[in-house]
């Protein structure tokens, strides 16, 4: 009788698309983000504009949790953006706001088209204050795949300039013609899978 159980779990998780194993999901992570770049303001007498950049690393989802899976950063770096001769990175974190879902049918019982929401807080390697909305890419990435192999789809938040905390003023203004160091930003992302290891 349990091998029968078994079975049959095994082959009603086939067809809904869903594993019967635990498992971490390990996926490369590209996005390209129209960023409100701070340039020549260390005499407080710079520049912001939008530069597209392209930021690169991984991410791992562990759907062996309770509720929603946990997502995790990690070797997330900015190959755009270079201080001091060195690319940007980002410290690793884990994501809030997830929420994974698979969409189909309720009559053949197959759910295998993903949606995907996940919110990131990342603390830049230039940053000399604390991370806070002034200093840090904060960014909530939302998209679709057929599957799990591919998951693509848009990006939106925020970015400080980091500014304030090198004493500078930053080139940005809100409409009451405060200073500010939060610009929006927006952009694209993909996840490509690329192992998958039982636990």
């Amino acid at each position: 009788m349990r091998y029968i159980c078994s079975a049959l779990i095994a082959a009603l998780c086939a067809v809904s698309g869903f594993s019967a194993k635990a498992e971490t999901i390990t996926y490369k992570l590209v996005m390209k983000l129209d960023i409100p770049r701070v340039y020549d303001n260390m005499q407080s007498k710079g520049y912001r504009k939008v530069q597209k950049q392209r930021i690169v690393g991984f991410v791992t989802i562990n759907k062996d949790a309770v509720g929603e899976p946990v997502i995790k950063t990690y070797g997330i770096f900015n190959k755009t953006h270079l201080v001091g001769g060195k690319y940007v990175t980002y410290d690793d974190t884990v994501a809030d706001d997830v929420m994974w879902r698979y969409i189909g049918s309720n009559e053949t019982g197959v759910f295998k088209n993903v949606q995907l929401k996940f919110s990131l807080d990342l603390d830049p390697s230039y940053n000399i204050g604390a991370d806070e909305p002034d200093n840090a890419l904060i960014i909530t990435l939302s998209g679709r795949g057929v599957n799990e192999k591919y998951i693509r789809g848009m990006v939106t938040g925020q970015i400080g300039c980091g500014c304030t905390a090198y004493g500078h003023i930053s080139p940005t203004r809100t409409v009451h013609g405060e200073v500010d160091d939060i610009a929006p930003i927006c952009g694209k992302f993909a996840l490509m899978r690329r192992e998958v290891s039982g636990k």
